[in-house]
């Protein structure tokens, strides 16, 4: 009878660490939250349709590299109509980066869904 070949265990190698980012400046601490068209375009729409909404702003810096955003945050008096959605400067402008919602089920989703879906309500 054979004996299996003997293994070394299989040695995994650690998980890269996330890569952090330190906030510079932020609208939470006071300072002006840049206007960015979409946004205040989503933020009407919203209250509109009787959405609370807040905008909030963050310029951070990470190992290499700049990182700004603008972030629409809704909610109503419903917990499950809430919702964001967020932009970041990249070079010279601003551009959507991701939205994401909590009703019917918790998803990320596009600009012109977000807008259809707040419109819905």
């Amino acid at each position: 009878m054979s004996r299996p070949f003997p293994m070394a265990p299989v040695r995994e190698d650690p998980p890269e660490p996330e890569p952090t980012l330190t906030v510079l400046v932020s609208s939470r601490a006071g300072h002006p939250v840049p206007v960015v068209a979409g946004a205040v375009r989503l933020e009407k729409l919203a209250l509109a349709h009787r959405f609370t909404v807040r905008q909030t702003y963050a310029l951070a810096q990470g190992a290499d590299r700049l990182v700004a955003s603008v972030v629409v945050r809704m909610g109503g008096p419903d917990p499950l109509r809430a919702a964001w959605a967020a932009w970041v400067r990249k070079g010279e402008g601003w551009r959507f980066d991701e939205a994401a919602v909590v009703a019917p089920e918790p998803r990320v989703i596009g600009v012109r869904q977000l807008t259809k879906w707040v419109a819905a309500w």
